[in-house]
Parts: C-alpha cells; structure tokens; sequence
C-alpha cells in the first residue's frame, strides 16, 4: 500500500443552523478555509456481530452499522478569530480537497461535531482542532468524491 502525501489541503466547512436533532438544516454559509489545514485525517469501521457457531472454523460476520470519524486541525485566520468553540453537538459538512501526485481528490462528508479545541505552539500560531463523529442520527452517510 503506497502512502498518500497531501499539501495545500483545500477545507470547507459548513455547520448546521441548530445543535443535533432530527436532521439537518444548512443555511449558513460554508466557511471557506482553504490552504488552512494543518491536518486532515478520516476514518470509516464496521460494527460486526459474530454469527458462527461453537463448532464454527471461520468468522462469520455480519455488519451491523458503519461509524467513522473525521479529524481537522486548522490555523485559526488571524481577521476571523476562533471558528467553532461554540458548535459542539451541530451537524456539519467538511469537503476536503487532497492532492495525490496530481489530480486532486475531493472529498465531502456530513457528520455531528464531538469535540472541539485549541492550542497554540511555541511560535505563536493558534490552531483549532474538530472531530467530526460520521454516521450520526440524521446525518447523510459516509460521503464520497464529488
């Protein structure tokens, strides 16, 4: 499996207009961060349950659900200030675009944000951390390329 090196990672971000219920409504606007993106990591599981019997000689599984999980670090903009402390628990739409030795790759997903932070380095720059819970309640799905 080769690796993927990204730079110049391209974030849109998008939030809901109220903290989760029975789905989404999206009228604000996207906020566009682009070339932001300290870090952009995605990750999609299965839940199984175990069907084999005692005797079984393989796992026989059966999918039960999908969840997944999106992790962002971006540099706060020094005009905009602080984006998202105040938006735990508000849906949100994160399109991402990576470059892999060539054409770029973008990538939307919709999801619940989980957690939010923040920190600052030894040189002075702030960044702001999200996790992106995916396969939430009302949520669209695990998203795909556009």
């Amino acid at each position: 499996m080769r690796s993927i090196t990204s730079h110049n990672v391209v974030v849109e971000i998008q939030t809901s207009d109220s903290p989760q219920n029975d789905g989404p409504t999206y009228t604000n606007p996207a906020v566009d961060m682009s070339c932001l993106a300290r870090k952009y990591s995605r990750s999609v599981s299965a839940k199984t349950l175990e069907l084999g019997g005692i005797t079984s000689i393989s796992d026989e599984l059966f999918i039960t659900r999908y969840t997944g999980k999106v992790d962002l670090e971006i540099y706060v903009p020094t005009t905009g200030g602080l984006q998202f402390q105040g938006y735990i628990g508000y849906y949100c739409k994160v399109a991402a675009t990576l470059v892999d030795s060539g054409a770029p790759i973008t990538w939307l997903d919709e999801g619940v944000i989980t957690e939010v932070s923040m920190s600052t380095d030894l040189d002075g720059i702030l960044t702001e951390t999200l996790t992106i819970q995916l396969g939430a309640y009302g949520a669209s799905g695990f998203g795909g390329y556009i």
